[in-house]
């Protein structure tokens, strides 16, 4: 009789434990520059396994003593997973990710603003869509606008880039239009139209379909020694596709410190900053005052060029939001180049995109990028 009761005391015990941990929510983030990732809020935090298995290819997260009311669904606007199933695997709870095509998943454990733990899933190194198609490019492009100012000395060099690229869609419009494709063609034009302005040099990170890692933007616009940083992207909205219209990003202040922090860890084999200092040689103190000395004048210059494009933008596109937009992109973190983003519209949006898939449309932007770009350099000469 005793040996019965413990076993059923135990059974319990084991039972009480086996839902220790609640997902409070879920959700999916597509960022810019990345592939969509999954965010699992927890009441607490559990141990977890993560893997995948081939034939047919999945990703799976078992989270153990971990029990769910909610119901995720594959993310919107993307073809890398298809399907999102949950069930219970010996007393733990399992997710399924069915993968359209194979990617390399990490995860780790990160804290919400409201101090619970909340599980990042990512994914990498996904295998590029076969039947990506490019977009045309106009065959004939009309005289460009005329540059308002003629700078004196050197050339003024300006990075363009074209966001996402190769293994990397970005966004997947509903007419299967891609993004990279879209922000190469706007970057091209723009490149074209600055090129035949005197005394101003455009720079491409990219000027085909390839892969490249944020830090290889960077560092090919810094070695470059560009006075302006300017990335294009096309947005999406997953839970709404009426959700329209243009936005100007530029670097956070979390941004900054987060960025300044990596500068000054690796200071001894940081390159010069453009105007030739070096962190190499200088103490910790004052390597900190002149790194921040660089991102404070950089992030206002940041401001002044978001402003005048964003204006411009205005003029050609409806703006979803009126202000400068903030955010912590790697694109952004030069601590010595003015930099910003540009979402050219919602590939969510069917208008949105059929306007993107227009060259008249693009280059339309183009100029207006451009005409921004200008008036900030006619009040700012590097």
């Amino acid at each position: 009789m005793r040996v019965k009761l413990f076993l059923i005391s135990a059974l319990f015990c084991i039972n009480a434990q086996s839902f220790a941990a609640t997902v409070l929510d879920w959700r999916w983030l597509q960022i810019a520059d990345q592939l969509p990732q999954l965010n699992i809020d927890l009441n607490e935090r559990t141990k977890f396994r993560l893997f995948s298995l081939n034939n047919p290819q999945r990703v799976v997260i078992d989270l153990l003593n971990t029990q769910s009311d909610l119901n995720p669904v594959a993310p919107q606007n993307t073809l890398l997973i298809k399907e999102v199933r949950l069930g219970d695997h010996h007393n733990h709870l399992r997710i399924v990710l069915d993968m359209i095509r194979p990617a390399t998943p990490q995860a780790f454990w990160i804290t919400t603003p409201q101090n619970n733990p909340r599980l990042v899933i990512t994914f990498n190194n996904a295998q590029p869509i076969i039947d990506s198609k490019p977009i045309d490019l106009p065959k004939k492009i009309s005289e460009p606008p005329v540059s308002k100012f003629i700078p004196k000395g050197r050339e003024i060099v300006i990075a363009i880039d074209a966001g996402h690229g190769g293994m990397d869609s970005g966004t997947i419009g509903n007419s299967k239009t891609y993004e990279k494709h879209i922000a190469l063609a706007i970057a091209l034009e723009l490149k074209t139209i600055i090129q035949q302005n005197k005394g101003l040099k455009a720079i491409m990170t990219r000027e085909k379909d390839e892969f490249l890692r944020l830090r290889e933007r960077l560092d090919r616009a810094r070695k470059a020694q560009a006075d302006v940083f300017i990335s294009i992207h096309a947005d999406a909205n997953r839970d709404s596709n009426q959700v329209h219209g243009a936005s100007v990003y530029m670097l956070s202040p979390k941004g900054a410190s987060s960025e300044a922090a990596k500068w000054l860890a690796e200071k001894e084999n940081a390159a010069d900053l453009i105007g030739g200092v070096t962190l190499s040689d200088k103490d910790e103190v004052l390597a900190s005052i002149l790194l921040d000395l660089s991102q404070t004048g950089t992030l206002e210059l940041s401001s002044k060029l978001a402003q005048n494009v964003l204006s411009s933008l205005g003029k050609v596109s409806h703006l979803i939001h009126q202000d400068i937009q903030q955010a912590a992109f790697l694109v952004l973190k030069s601590p010595d180049v003015p930099s910003i983003l540009i979402e050219t519209g919602f590939l969510s949006n069917r208008n949105d995109e059929k306007n993107l898939n227009s060259p008249h449309y693009r280059r339309q932007l183009a100029i207006a990028i451009f005409n921004g770009i200008q008036n900030y350099l006619s009040q700012n000469v590097p």
